[in-house]
């Protein structure tokens, strides 16, 4: 009668170890899609600051284009006249 509770009680343990092991694996399995998610989001996060930059950088680009012809247009009418 105790081998048999002992048994019994040693089945109980292994499976309350099994399943509190299943528990744990799917915990480190969100924990790491969480943590993938956020890398996601930071790297969408770094792709819209650098297209902003781009932009950005264009403006002045072409500003400076801009400023840059009409100083030229400035020269040549200093010149002609």
């Amino acid at each position: 009668m105790i081998k048999l509770f002992l048994l019994l009680a040693l089945v109980f343990l292994l499976a309350v170890f099994v399943w509190q092991l299943k528990n744990h694996l799917a915990r480190d399995k969100k924990i790491e899609e969480l943590r993938e998610a956020r890398l996601e989001s930071h790297l969408t996060d770094i792709d819209k600051e650098i297209a902003e930059e781009k932009a950005r950088q264009q403006e002045v680009s072409s500003e400076i284009d801009e400023l840059n012809s009409q100083g030229e247009i400035d020269k040549e009418d200093d010149n002609n006249g």
